[in-house]
């Protein structure tokens, strides 16, 4: 009797059916919990690095206030920041700008309105205005 159950089981090739369905329905359900949380860090992560390039720009305005007495004009800026910083960022979050008037950044979709400069050059899409703590602001 041992020695037919041991024949059977050395004669047993492979899966059935049902251990792959199985093995399959379970790889999805992990696949259809994992893949939205990966998405939601990726777009946090976006969203803070944002955040903190909004509060390096800041800083490197509030340093040259600091040292001429007042803010850079709207027209110098750009030479300004690169003076304090080596690059400006580009936004991470797709079809945002960063935006500067009279001592102040912020990152949004669309122009905050007359007066504002694009820091980045690429106005579009709906108005949606996030303060350097990354929090929806409308004006």
């Amino acid at each position: 009797m041992i020695k037919a159950i041991n024949k059977r089981l050395r004669n047993k090739k492979g899966f059935t059916l049902i251990e792959l369905i199985v093995v399959i329905a379970v790889l999805g359900i992990l696949a259809m919990i994992a893949i939205p949380k990966i998405t939601g860090i990726q777009d946090d992560a976006k969203e803070n690095v944002d955040k903190q390039n909004v509060k390096l720009m800041q800083n490197a305005v509030e340093m040259y206030a600091a040292e001429n007495g007042n803010y850079p004009a709207n027209n110098e800026i750009k030479s300004v920041l690169e003076r304090y910083i080596d690059k400006i960022p580009e936004p991470q979050q797709t079809g945002y700008s960063f935006w500067y008037n009279e001592g102040k950044i912020k990152y949004q979709s669309e122009s905050p309105g007359n007066g504002w400069v694009n820091l980045n050059g690429n106005n579009e899409n709906k108005n949606n205005e996030k303060d350097e703590n990354g929090k929806d602001n409308q004006e």
